[in-house]
């Protein structure tokens, strides 16, 4: 409740039926809500927050069932945080990170008890949670009572809900209501303290999903004075208007509207659902993942195992060692024996497919380069390849200052041909696509641009995790090797103080090269979970400090290290006729002869440990891995570089696919752009494109070139930017001043009267109940 969070129209948006999947399959009756993004929200995100949150408690369920304890996504109810800004680098590195982000949820957990005396009497549940305060970890107590269930006319039953925050020192620093009545109305009073400021918020909103039409009020505290607005809205419009500032005239008394259509609006989409093609069933990962719980300290800490591990707060993470104890949650049952096996490093297996840099046309790429003679200083950049020019466009490169780094448009652009980059005898190209993964473009692909055999043509990555039970006894290394020893010395200067931002922790003679000499052949020996060399583990230590980590962010390394190609037969390492004193070579990445392989990963995030979940039987949970899919982008200038490309994308299950490219969004001109604005004023970060709801073209496959298995894709929550609709001015009627709600607040927490304390927090029960609003 201490965050933004997104609010002002949710969108419920009908099923379009479809001849091949049947009408009532659940790909035409799941429904799609989105949220309406417009600059009123920050004035009224809360409701929308607390309302998802209190769904997903699932209190219906769990009636006159005594305390039980539930686990919640925060940010899956928090939208507008959902929504980035600003301008992102999209290089490999940045990728990785988004993409594990986005596989280690952390929940909330939620302490909650429901009763009803009779099925004539109100539903009353209290509940009690600790989030994130103004002045550190709150603790929240809510009473909520229901006297009856939501309507089409009143889309939120009749209820209220009033919550009190406490500090850590026992003060109240926030308390409000959220009610809703028989006529449809809404209301939500906030008043919240901060370093010795009142901060007042309440809307007042009433909807009708059979017309589609709503109105009402909001009120802000922004910058130390207070703002007063009034909106409306229909199937076609939204407009609002400045109603006062600090109770007087308004600042700016113009009426803004914006179309509301559907099809008018841009999309981005956080959860998308994947169905079966000629059923319509929702599609799910075989195995997924479960929640567990495991005791650090004596203390029982909530988290969640999957195929990326498992997953705990940070701070707890952090102290799970290698063997503790799960349990996994089954609700009321008793719980089920796991245990965890820590590795500090995880292995992957390369394959490569070959394509022709002509079907790269247009595909933005990500790559470092440094060209002087062409005024290209060593950088990370942005670019494509026009085939029609047969030409490298440089459109961006990283520039870093104290707000991050980011990808600066260049002004002008640098154009740089084929044939220039050929001759300047570099090697080729390796860069990152969003959308497809790692590629390397072969110098015989600079001049033969229609070849797609192996070795002269573009290589693309596809990159799988190996179980370890799979690991080859011995790998071999040539280039971007690192050893126990060159790890030790690394972590030896984070810790004395000795290191520099140009650090690294790999082995001096196997850092960015071509071949080496027998010598420097480095031997990774598989023990276990870990890979060793010399008999020590070729990984980052397990108790590194958060001061080294923090140190480690300011290196080379802020995302790990991984080897370049692993090998099972060092002979495959042949050198060219022309490498001269080298006895190890890695042409073999180049011209075509290797096209499988492994890399060694290690690293002092989360995402660059390997925890193996094993049962009571030693045997490990093997997890559904994401799946990779494959979607055709519609031919369509509004996609940009992506107009009529084939993009990869990861199923995660339950709602997740990662992976969509994205640029920044002017909603004023509705339209994407370059110039993402300056520090304090970004413009919202949004995905290039969004696959349609539509059984004909919003649809993915299993294999590259639309091939494999098709399923139908539905995009089931987002947020939706307004486009500017002048013709909808002065045709609705605007909510007024007068609408606020006023104070009707009761205290519930310690601090409030006896009648109104809803009692002391509870016990945290010993397995969970209900998680993201499934009962277990």
């Amino acid at each position: 409740m201490m965050k933004k969070y997104l609010i002002t129209i949710l969108f419920i948006c009908p099923a379009i039926i479809f001849a091949a999947v049947p009408s009532g399959s659940q790909y035409n009756t799941d429904n799609r809500e989105f949220m309406v993004e417009d600059a009123l929200n920050d004035a009224s995100d809360t409701p929308t927050m607390i309302l998802c949150f209190m769904k997903n408690l699932r209190t219906d369920l769990m009636v006159n069932k005594g305390n039980y304890l539930a686990q919640i996504d925060e940010e899956a109810c928090n939208a507008s945080g959902q929504i980035s800004s600003g301008p992102k680098s999209e290089d490999k590195a940045s990728a990785t990170s988004a993409s594990s982000s986005a596989a280690s949820k952390a929940y909330t957990d939620v302490i909650s008890v429901v009763t009803r005396a009779s099925s004539s009497d109100p539903m009353v549940a209290k509940t009690w949670l600790v989030v994130d305060g103004p002045s550190g970890p709150m603790t929240v107590y809510i009473q909520g009572s229901a006297t009856s269930a939501k309507t089409d006319s009143n889309p939120y039953g009749v209820f209220q809900l009033d919550y009190t925050g406490v500090d850590g020192n026992g003060d109240d620093v926030m308390y409000g209501v959220l009610k809703a009545n028989a006529a449809g109305v809404l209301e939500w009073y906030e008043s919240m303290s901060f370093m010795g400021m009142t901060m007042i918020n309440s809307l007042s909103l009433t909807q009708n999903l059979v017309t589609g039409t709503g109105s009402g009020a909001v009120r802000r505290t922004m910058n130390n004075s207070v703002y007063a607005y009034g909106f409306a809205y229909d199937s076609a419009g939204y407009c609002r208007v400045e109603l006062s500032k600090d109770g007087g005239a308004p600042s700016d008394s113009d009426e803004y509207c914006f179309d509301t259509r559907e099809a008018q609006g841009v999309k981005t989409v956080w959860d998308y659902d994947l169905y079966d093609a000629t059923t319509g069933r929702r599609y799910d990962l075989p195995v997924k993942g479960f929640p567990v719980r495991t005791t650090v300290g004596g203390v029982t800490y909530f988290g969640f195992a999957d195929y990326h591990g498992i997953h705990f707060d940070p701070d707890v993470i952090g102290s799970i060692t290698d063997g503790a104890s799960l349990q996994r949650d089954n609700g009321q049952a008793a719980a089920t024996d796991y245990s965890v096996n820590i590795s500090m490093g995880k292995l992957d297996k390369i394959t490569k497919t070959f394509v022709s840099l002509a079907s790269m046309d247009k595909y933005p790429m990500n790559s470092y380069m440094d060209i002087p003679s062409l005024s290209v200083t060593g950088s990370e950049y942005k670019f494509y390849y026009d085939h029609d020019i047969t030409s490298f466009v440089l459109t961006h490169n990283r520039v870093c200052g104290e707000n991050g780094c980011f990808d600066t448009p260049l002004s002008p652009e640098i154009t740089i041909t084929a044939q220039q980059y050929y001759d300047l005898e570099q090697g080729g190209i390796g860069s990152w696509v969003p959308g497809v993964g790692g590629v390397y473009i072969t110098r015989n692909a600079l001049i033969n641009a229609n070849n797609n055999s192996p070795g002269s043509s573009v290589e693309v990555e596809t990159q799988e995790k190996v179980d370890p039970a799979d690991y080859p006894p011995v790998l071999y290394c040539v280039d971007n090797c690192f050893t126990s020893s060159s790890i030790d010395a690394f972590v030896t200067k984070i810790q004395d103080g000795s290191w520099d931002s140009e650090d690294h922790a790999y082995e001096a003679n196997n850092y960015r090269v071509n071949g080496i000499p027998a010598s420097s052949l480095v031997t990774y020996t598989a023990n276990g979970l870990t890979y060793e060399t010399d008999g020590s583990a070729a990984a980052f230590p397990s108790n590194l400090s958060s001061d080294d980590n923090d140190n480690i962010d300011a290196t080379q390394i802020p995302w790990g290290m991984r080897t370049n190609a692993l090998l099972t037969d060092p002979s495959e390492f042949t050198c060219e006729s022309w490498q001269d004193g080298a006895d190890y070579c890695t042409s073999g990445l180049w011209n075509g002869s290797i096209s499988e392989y492994y890399a060694w990963r290690t690293g002092h995030k989360r995402w660059d440990k390997n925890y193996v979940v094993k049962d009571a039987r030693g045997d490990t949970v093997n997890f559904s891995k994401p799946m990779e899919v494959y979607y055709q982008v519609p031919t369509d200038a509004a996609n940009g570089n992506f107009s009529g490309k084939e993009v990869m994308l990861d199923y995660g299950g339950s709602g997740n696919l990662w992976g969509f490219p994205g640029s920044c969004f002017n909603p004023s001109t509705g339209s994407f752009t370059n110039s993402c604005g300056s520090y304090g004023s970004w413009l919202p970060w949004v995905n290039r494109f969004e696959i349609p709801f539509d059984e004909d073209t919003g649809f993915v496959m299993t294999g590259r070139n639309q091939t494999g298995t098709k399923y139908l894709v539905k995009g089931r929550f987002g947020a939706v930017f307004l486009t500017p609709f002048a013709a909808k001015k002065g045709t609705l009627t605007l909510g007024t001043a007068s609408d606020l709600p006023s104070d009707s607040t009761v205290n519930v927490g310690p601090n409030g009267t006896a009648a109104n304390y809803i009692g002391a927090v509870p016990t945290k029960p010993d397995t969970v109940s209900v998680k993201q609003g499934e009962k277990l």
